[in-house]
């Protein structure tokens, strides 16, 4: 999807974590936070 000139990508929880465990992040570093709707999620990385 565009909008204006940027480009958006969905990804599902699955699809981040595997984003940052290819990116060579340690799974034990990684989780998927997410507000109440479930509409946004964030990838969080801690201690890498």
């Amino acid at each position: 999807m565009e909008a204006g000139d940027w480009y958006l990508h969905y990804r599902t929880e699955d699809d981040l974590i595997r984003l940052a465990l290819e990116s060579g992040v340690a799974e034990d570093a990684v989780r998927v936070e997410q507000e109440a709707t479930r509409v946004n999620l964030f990838l969080v990385i801690e201690g890498n």
